[in-house]
């Protein structure tokens, strides 16, 4: 007998247990850090943008501004889920008792919370990618 009794979790979850949403605390601040700017920079972008393409005549600048403007608000969903899973982190690491999370992961991973996020992730960096895509090949030809 190994003397592990996995039936309850229990060893898992231990006094040792280190599990946290983001594990790495150098990993956390620059979520924090990036999700910060991305989140200010690209309001900053989405709203100028938007106030250039209501004013634009040219066809070409005009896609061209909404292209910005797609690779803009794609990059801003990532912010979003930057800062909201940074957030969720912080909660667990010092807001609940010590190991909570350990105990609550499977809940949080099966969450329609973490799903959302999973959703913004993958969306807004498909979004960017897209826009990126789309600007070099019109750039390219027009």
């Amino acid at each position: 007998s190994s003397g592990i009794n996995a039936e309850y979790g229990s060893d898992e979850c231990n006094e040792q247990c280190t599990e946290h949403v983001i594990q790495n605390t150098g990993l956390s601040v620059v979520a924090w850090v990036i999700g910060t700017l991305a989140i200010l920079l690209n309001l900053a972008a989405v709203i100028a943008t938007a106030v250039q393409i209501s004013r634009e005549t040219s066809l070409i600048k005009f896609v061209n501004q909404i292209l910005v403007l797609l690779i803009s608000v794609g990059d801003l969903c990532v912010g979003v889920y930057l800062m909201t899973i940074s957030i969720v982190d912080y909660d667990y690491k010092y807001k609940t008792t010590h190991h909570e999370y350990c105990h609550k992961r499977y809940d949080w991973l099966t969450s329609g919370g973490c799903v959302a996020l999973g959703v913004l992730s993958t969306f807004g960096a498909q979004l960017s990618l897209f826009g990126m895509t789309l600007l070099s090949v019109f750039r390219g030809y027009c």
